[in-house]
């Protein structure tokens, strides 16, 4: 009886005296490998050696086979042992599993069948250009859309009536109210509009949605159109006049019928000053 080590996986083989000097496949790691012991007892008893032969070719293969597993694990284990490019044949490269020569070019190795996955240098370097010009763009837009808000918001002030402007502040002084509000827990009720607190004045209570409160919210916006002044002065200084007729001059005259006439008294296409129109038509009523 012959007892030896599997040279590749190092298990413990037995086998009879009449294999020295042969061969074995090992039945752990299929390696075929030569058996220790002479070879004469052996020659003596069989006449063929055809039955070694192929043994012995089976175990040429896999030592060939294992070579190239061991070649293949030490270039992934330390990549320093890949020959640099220079040292390999022009143009050829090797097989990233088997690491057999093969075509640059070649997408797929002829000795193992694998696919090759390389990236192109240029491919690298297109991707790497692409993304430099995209951060370059996103700088430049970004510089681009910094221009100081202050001098942006100053502009479009200046290009603004100074009615405009007025009505803009105070829908930005009434929003800032509200946000205070909301910000401090108080409940806030709603303002009620300009026109809808004429329409009470004139007839005294009446719902939001009456006629009345639309033909306000009319005369408001053609009074505005035809003078320098706000909705909010026109109000004021409408409900001054008629409160002043009827103590001063003892003329009970309606607000609505009041600024109905200043509608039609101011001329259109003209912007005149709400105060002075308002008091040479009072000259006019009285």
């Amino acid at each position: 009886m012959i007892r030896y080590e599997c040279m590749r996986c190092g298990a413990v083989l037995d086998t009879s005296d009449d294999t020295a000097g042969g061969s074995e496949r090992c039945p752990a790691c299929g390696f075929v490998q030569a058996v220790p012991g002479s070879r004469t007892a052996r020659a003596e008893q069989h006449t063929d050696p055809s039955g070694d032969m192929a043994l012995l070719a089976e175990a040429a293969e896999s030592s060939k086979a294992l070579h190239r597993t061991l070649d293949r694990a030490q270039h992934v284990i330390d990549p320093q042992v890949v020959a640099p490019a220079a040292s390999l044949p022009h143009g050829k490269k090797r097989c990233t599993e088997c690491r057999e020569l093969i075509h640059q070019r070649a997408s797929k190795c002829p000795y193992c069948q694998s696919r090759q996955y390389e990236v192109a240098p240029a491919v690298v370097a297109i991707s790497v250009l692409a993304v430099l010009v995209i951060a370059v763009f996103g700088v430049v837009l970004a510089l681009h859309s910094s221009e100081p808000s202050g001098e942006a918001e100053e502009t479009r002030r200046k290009a603004m009536t100074p009615q405009a402007r007025a009505e803009e502040d105070q829908r930005v002084a009434e929003e800032n109210r509200e946000f205070d509000d909301d910000r401090a827990g108080r409940v806030r009720t709603k303002k009620p509009s300009i026109e809808y607190m004429l329409a009470t004045i004139n007839s005294g209570y009446v719902p939001e949605d009456d006629i009345t409160v639309t033909r306000f919210r009319y005369l408001l916006q053609a009074l505005e159109n035809k003078s320098l002044n706000t909705k909010q002065q026109i109000a004021d200084m409408s409900v001054s006049a008629v409160t002043a007729l009827k103590d001063k001059y003892g003329k009970d005259v309606k607000l609505l019928d009041f600024m109905e006439g200043m509608n039609t008294w101011l001329p259109a296409g003209e912007r005149a000053d709400y105060a002075v129109s308002t008091a040479l038509y009072m000259q006019v009523l009285k």
